[in-house]
């Protein structure tokens, strides 16, 4: 890895002690705003390692899972709620398989943080789908809301 992996790597150390609630995060020399900046590299290279191709090889079985489990609600299966619990990489796989975007608050385009969740409620014969996620600041802070914004799938 060269300059721009390192840098990449040590915004998301960063951001972990960030998001921890740390405040001599980055030992002392970012402010979270630049933090933040920094962190849209992370996003970038993980956007590479989950490209459309990495995503059909990878998440391809989630997504079949994903779309299983909303058809048996659908069809009146008793257990009308399911969880899956995954790793950003996971989350970036589906949006990719299902041409999604979006923009959580104080987060870089795409990002998938910590604590991010996309999600898929069924109603009636649709499926809503929404990424939640809490500020930087929210999760630093321990307080505030997790925001949504709601997608559409093409």
């Amino acid at each position: 890895g060269g300059p721009l992996y390192y840098a990449q790597y040590f915004a998301e150390s960063w951001m972990f002690e960030y998001l921890s609630g740390l405040d001599d995060f980055a030992n002392h020399k970012l402010t979270p705003e630049e933090l933040v900046r920094l962190y849209g590299l992370h996003v970038a290279i993980m956007g590479f390692a989950s490209n459309y191709f990495n995503s059909r090889a990878l998440g391809s079985a989630l997504l079949a899972y994903v779309a299983v489990s909303a058809r048996e609600i659908v069809r009146g299966h008793p257990e009308n709620v399911r969880a899956l619990f995954a790793h950003d990489t996971n989350i970036l796989y589906l949006r990719h398989l299902l041409d999604l975007d979006w923009i959580a608050t104080g987060w870089p385009m795409h990002a998938a943080p910590t604590g991010g969740a996309l999600v898929f409620e069924v109603r009636g014969q649709a499926v809503r789908t929404v990424f939640r996620a809490q500020s930087p600041q929210s999760q630093h802070s321990g307080e505030g809301t997790v925001d949504e914004a709601v997608l559409v799938i093409p």
